[in-house]
């Protein structure tokens, strides 16, 4: 079976943790593995659980009413395959080693081959157990109930789950110079919105009104939302007609402005970047915008040089802020198209835009690697959920954890900005 990718896997594991946590004799229960470190796709999913009483919560487990069969029922240890085919492990250990079993099982492998390495010069051999001290004539284990624990044992800061991939994170945290990373309560909106207002677009439209998506960022706390359905589609229209219909758009946001009290409006669209590096839509229909999300929706195949020179002459617009989805990728479908991100941070530096890391499940864009660079060169991020429904709101956390991966902290997202430095920012 392929992977799945994150928010799916994300989904399942939630579901489980929940009926887990029925079992009261559980103390503490945890997601492993890649799914802990909230890789962009994911595997099998395992759970650490600590108990006194394991053959309960074994009992417990396998009787998931998900599941399909039992893989496997040991005294602490059990597997069950749910629908999907997909396998779920548990482990179990007391409380007192909880903190090792955890840390053992949540990698990655280059992470913790790189931790024993560390700890052996110091002495100590690592296990899922604990700690031994291999100067000391007992060779005695120490047993950690708490990660953070393990970890000063090692004389290091604790390291979040996001950062252990072995990419400078261990000697970054034995001077104790950890960032303190971007999390979901530092969002104040979302750009990336697709409502149903009849824009007649050039892809799919909103499931949702902008009333019931206002209503839905009110919910999340934001301050501010951006509204940025598709352009109209060109084929279908004349430049008069798609001028037209941004002006209805503009109308409709305006009466919501003189009423909505709770929410501040962006005027926003996802223009798409044709393959000459033109807007699709002309400077007239432009200026009754914000600002711009621009993207590509076609044509993906060009070599890496005409694409980034593609992208770069889109961004040159003034009203262009956002690149969206800046590598094209779909998870399990296509690999995207190659761009010099090199240049394209070096073009979005010097002229204050912004690289968009997309929420969207199948997305996940920029990949973790990739914002790490952008991160390590200061370049302006933000985090959208390319929502095309209210519920979809609610994507913004994987786009967190892949910022958190890439070591994004809130001053390297905008959209942690207030409304009323997004609007400097936006006429910069």
């Amino acid at each position: 079976t392929t992977r799945m990718v994150l928010p799916y896997a994300f989904e399942i594991a939630q579901k489980v943790m929940d009926y887990l946590k029925q079992e009261k004799t559980i103390e503490r229960v945890e997601a492993l593995g890649s799914l802990r470190r909230r890789v962009s796709t994911i595997g099998d999913i395992d759970f650490a659980v600590a108990t006194k009483n394991p053959k309960k919560v074994i009992e417990h487990f396998t009787n998931y009413p998900y599941k399909e069969r039992i893989i496997e029922k040991g005294d602490v240890s059990a597997s069950i395959l749910i629908s999907g085919g997909r396998q779920i492990d548990l482990l179990i250990q007391p409380l007192e080693s909880f903190g090792s079993l955890l840390q053992h099982f949540t990698g990655s492998k280059n992470h913790n081959v790189h931790l024993r390495e560390y700890a052996l010069k110091k002495g100590l051999s690592l296990s899922e157990y604990g700690i031994k001290n291999l100067k000391s004539k007992s060779k005695s284990l120490q047993k950690y109930s708490s990660e953070e624990d393990f970890y000063k044992a090692l004389s290091l800061q604790w390291i979040t789950p996001e950062l252990r991939e072995d990419q400078g994170e261990i000697e970054t945290a034995v001077k104790n110079k950890l960032p303190k990373l971007v999390e979901l309560t530092d969002i104040k909106g979302d750009f990336h919105i697709h409502s149903n207002f009849p824009i007649e677009p050039s892809h799919d439209l909103g499931k949702d009104s902008m009333e019931e998506m206002l209503e839905k960022a009110r919910q999340l706390n934001y301050e501010y939302l951006g509204f940025s359905e598709h352009n109209p589609s060109t084929s279908k229209h004349t430049s008069k007609e798609i001028y037209d219909l941004l002006k209805k758009r503009d109308e409709k946001i305006e009466q919501f402005k003189s009423v909505n009290k709770y929410v501040r409006i962006f005027k926003l669209l996802e223009v798409d970047i044709l393959p000459s590096g033109d807007l699709a839509i002309d400077n007239k229909s432009l200026e009754l915008l914000d600002a711009a999300i621009i993207s590509i929706h076609s044509v993906f195949t060009m070599g890496k040089d005409e694409m980034t020179q593609r992208v770069l002459k889109g961004l040159s617009h003034k009203k262009a802020k956002i690149l969206a989805h800046p590598t094209g990728r779909l998870l399990n479908d296509r690999y995207g198209y190659d761009l010099d991100f090199e240049k394209v941070f070096e073009f979005c530096k010097k002229h204050n835009k912004a690289l968009e890391i997309n929420s969207w499940p199948q997305r996940l864009d920029l990949p973790d690697t990739i914002i790490k660079q952008a991160v390590e060169n200061n370049v302006n991020l933000v985090i959208d959920s390319d929502s095309h429904a209210v519920s979809q709101m609610e994507l913004q956390k994987y786009g967190v954890f892949m910022a958190r991966r890439g070591w994004a902290t809130k001053n390297d997202i905008l959209n942690t900005m207030s409304y009323n430095e997004i609007i400097d920012w936006f006429n910069d």
